[in-house]
């Protein structure tokens, strides 16, 4: 069985218990990685990672706290015996089929540096052809941004680079792992199950049945507050509204490349 990990912060019960107890209905033994406190993080390393800021602006704490918390995830899955291990955030939520992916790997195509099984709920660009899995889903070469760290397959070997890669990260960690042109190792293989197996407590709002969630506390890893909404555009701020508008022309654009490519370009669903 995959080894399956989660972040959580020492004062976050809450999420803890949410996601333990999903685990146990599930069948899934999870090792609990205690997240880094924001708070607590030296200034000498939060320079370190802040240094290289010029055009962009600096991490915040928290994005830090997140990178480096990914990072201790990374560290213990180098030291159990398993090819791949899985690393989750704690306020996941998991399909009923979980578990079936996660007892073997033998469904994980041999080139596959990390396979992202959460769904960010934004438009992303896969390359076909698509390969078969279990319960009906599919994988496909992650050929564009998806940004999100909520749930993610990584194998051993690959988490040993990115140690060695992301040692003093100028980005948030999702950026160094799958933001094209910031990518920290931009050769990593990464894959996308269709349709994503977990998704975050935050995420739920962008889908088109969410009716409610599980109530889970905010804490400093997750930088998203508590009123964040992606369905709400009116309120949105102008700069952020001309920015939806430039996607929406270039929405259009990578449909009519994709008519003549036929690759897929689209949201991933949480089945």
């Amino acid at each position: 069985m995959i080894p399956s990990l989660y972040i959580n912060l020492d004062q976050a019960v809450k999420r803890r218990k949410f996601i333990e107890s999903q685990g146990a209905k599930l069948g899934i033994d999870f090792i609990r990685v205690p997240a880094v406190q924001a708070a607590q993080i030296p200034p000498d390393v939060l320079d370190i990672h802040r240094r290289g800021a010029t055009r962009r602006r600096p991490l915040k704490a928290t994005e830090i706290a997140c990178g480096l918390s990914h990072r201790e995830a990374w560290r213990q899955a180098c030291k159990l015996d398993s090819p791949f291990a899985a690393i989750f955030e704690d306020d996941v939520h998991f399909s009923i089929n979980t578990k079936a992916f996660l007892d073997h790997t033998d469904w994980i195509p041999e080139d596959a540096d990390i396979v992202k099984i959460e769904t960010y709920y934004f438009h992303l660009l896969l390359k076909r052809p698509f390969l078969k899995t279990v319960h009906g889903c599919e994988l496909a070469r992650l050929n564009y941004t998806h940004l999100g760290t909520g749930g993610y397959l990584i194998r051993r070997s690959h988490a040993e680079r990115l140690l060695d890669a992301t040692a003093d990260f100028q980005s948030p960690i999702d950026y160094e792992m799958f933001k094209r042109g910031r990518m920290a190792l931009p050769q990593t293989v990464n894959y996308q199950l269709v349709p994503a197996i977990c998704i975050q407590e935050n995420r739920l709002l962008a889908t088109p049945d969410y009716s409610q969630s599980a109530d889970v506390e905010q804490t400093s890893i997750q930088p998203n507050g508590p009123n964040w909404n992606p369905r709400d555009t009116k309120n949105r701020p102008l700069r952020k509204r001309l920015l939806l508008k430039l996607f929406t022309a270039f929405d259009a654009l990578q449909r009519f490349r994709t008519t003549l490519t036929g690759d897929f370009w689209g949201v991933v669903d949480f089945r």
